[in-house]
């Protein structure tokens, strides 16, 4: 099956190229995903601390990213498939 990665403008513009990278790695990485993937942010003591979640089958996750760069707000990853493509969709969440 093909399969297609898209990102929304907001994703494109503003997300450093190296975060959506390994937020692809980590979402493409887990073999029982949900067609929902969320990664929510914080960050302690300098350190961009990445929760990496799914409902079904429930899962987190925490990882620590060494970047520098404000906390960035919720990011989606949804799996769709149409007309026989897969397609997964970067977002933040306000652009749900």
């Amino acid at each position: 099956m093909e399969s297609k990665k898209l990102l929304t403008v907001g994703i494109k513009n503003s997300l450093p190229l190296e975060l959506t990278m390994l937020l692809w790695n980590l979402h493409q990485n887990k073999k029982d995903r949900d067609y929902l993937t969320v990664f929510k942010f914080k960050k302690e003591n300098g350190i961009l601390i990445a929760e990496h979640r799914q409902e079904e089958p429930e899962y987190s996750k925490e990882y620590e990213i060494k970047i520098d760069i404000e906390e960035p707000e919720t990011i989606f990853i949804i799996d769709d498939v149409i007309d026989k493509i897969k397609i997964s969709t970067m977002m933040f969440a306000s652009e749900y």
